[in-house]
């Protein structure tokens, strides 16, 4: 569980460890999310019927209440221990509910795919009969009167809160009002939460999901106002059982690329004020637009849930670069004017398509990661590649070789050893076996260019030596 993320679940296989961290390609979970988390932080496994944890060496450790694990642990039902600024829980029976998640082998991430479900599901809530106004505008009521002096934004509860009193916010009568001292106060929210997406308000009784909120950032440089809607609420009860800040996790509905592009220059000093009026100049999509973009909303949708993310842009895997990146940008403007057009849940579901969309652009946008998607979607294309390297219009054959090898690390292993087992056998002169390890060799590693060349070699060499044989018989 994490406070401006949610909550997660995923398995634990009996017959290994499973390594989390922040991001890399030898783990089972990333928490890309959380910056206290180390690249490799610890290890979860299961051993005799019990569930077991260890620290693997983080910079800022693994804790259970004040107490910093420097041994391994066995935890049971309903015991968690804080990594970084997420809790890690053995369920039980009060967290049944936790949803399903992918590993860190799919191209999108478990916080990507919560964040898409989250929007989905809101859009989902939205189409049904609301509860009892009045009950719901006393709850509103209710928590409109709390006061805290500090934005709190996904901190662990053992940091100074004093670290970010240049943030506070005000919660009332559905505005969140958030107080930026200083233009670093902004950028450190920017990169943290907002450029994501959302936010997580600390409050100690938060509005229901699907509630409407307005946010308002102020800087010395201005105001910006940014429309929310509530998609996760952190209750006090499980907040002070898990040892985390209660309150609510905020996803923006307007957060258009104009007003992004104006928070970046203004934390970037390009800009001294922040714009109020950016959503002027953005035209109203027509019935027939409204329409076709609808239609792409749930296109990319359907096909980023399956990690198809060619179909999801409607483009073979051997488009260019420059037509993925022009693909994505059309998308992107078609999405914003359908999103100021749209009613709430056809906007909530363009909404969690630019959200797909954006890790589409993260995935595609550069040579090396779109080469480890294709690679473990099965788009190798090996010899044409080699070509394009060689010609110098593709990746470089060190960049294939890299990607090949963070996402087939046990391939090339493989390979590696039958390679050895190949020169052995060309050493004793057994030229067929030493091609058939080859061949097996470059199946598994196919862009092992130098054994590839010594292969074909050897093919020559036999069929050199197997022509001298029938040109000897024919002669006697």
């Amino acid at each position: 569980m994490h406070p401006a993320i949610g909550e997660f679940s995923f398995p634990l296989e009996k017959s290994s460890k499973a390594y989390i961290g922040r991001r890399g390609a030898d783990l089972d979970v990333e928490l890309t999310w959380d910056p206290r988390i180390s690249r490799r932080h610890a290890a979860v496994w299961v051993e005799n019927g019990d569930v077991w944890f260890e620290d693997v060496g983080s910079r800022n450790g693994s804790w259970q209440g004040n107490t910093r694990l420097s041994t391994k642990l066995r935890l049971e039902a309903g015991d968690s221990v804080l990594i970084g600024e997420t809790a890690l829980i053995v369920p039980n029976e009060a967290t049944e509910h936790l949803r399903e998640v992918e590993t860190t082998h799919e191209a999108f991430e478990p916080d990507v795919m919560k964040e898409i479900t989250d929007v989905l599901e809101l859009a989902n809530a939205a189409s049904q009969p609301r509860p009892d106004s009045t009950d719901t505008h006393r709850r509103i009521d209710a928590a409109a009167q709390v006061r805290t002096d500090d934005l709190r934004i996904g901190v662990a509860p053992a940091e100074d809160p004093a670290k970010n009193r240049r943030a506070r916010r005000v919660f009332e009568d559905r505005r969140v009002e958030v107080q930026l001292n200083d233009r670093e106060a902004l950028r450190e929210l920017w990169l943290r939460d907002i450029s994501k997406g959302g936010l997580f308000v600390e409050m100690k009784e938060a509005p229901p999901p699907g509630t409407s909120l307005v946010v308002h950032l102020s800087t010395p440089g201005g105001r910006l106002q940014l429309n929310a809607t509530v998609v996760h609420v952190v209750p006090a009860e499980r907040a002070a059982t898990y040892g985390i800040a209660p309150g609510a996790g905020l996803a923006f509905t307007d957060l258009n690329e104009n007003k992004k592009a104006a928070i970046r220059d203004y934390v970037d000093g390009i800009a001294n004020a922040l714009d109020a009026d950016l959503d002027k100049g953005v035209p109203a999509a027509s019935a027939d637009e409204l329409e076709n973009v609808f239609e792409e909303v749930k296109r990319v949708l359907r096909h980023a849930e399956h990690d198809a993310l060619y179909a999801a842009l409607d483009l073979y895997p051997t488009a260019p670069s420059d037509q993925i990146a022009e693909r994505i940008t059309q998308l992107f403007e078609r999405f914003e004017r359908g999103a100021t057009s749209l009613p709430p849940p056809q906007s909530a579901r363009v909404r969690a398509a630019t959200t797909a969309l954006s890790r589409i652009r993260r995935v595609l946008g550069s040579d090396l990661s779109r080469l480890e998607y294709d690679f473990r979607c099965g788009h190798v294309r090996a010899l044409e590649r080699i070509t394009r390297a060689k010609d110098g219009s593709g990746a470089t054959l060190s960049t294939l070789r890299r990607a090949w090898n963070r996402v087939c690390p046990d391939r090339v292993d493989q390979a590696a050893l039958l390679t050895r087992q190949a020169f052995a056998a060309r050493q004793v002169q057994d030229v067929v076996a030493a091609i058939e390890h080859g061949r097996r060799a470059l199946e598994l590693n196919p862009f092992f260019e130098e054994l590839r060349k010594t292969v074909e070699t050897w093919e020559q060499f036999l069929r050199d030596e197997r022509a001298d044989g029938d040109l000897l018989r024919r002669t006697a």
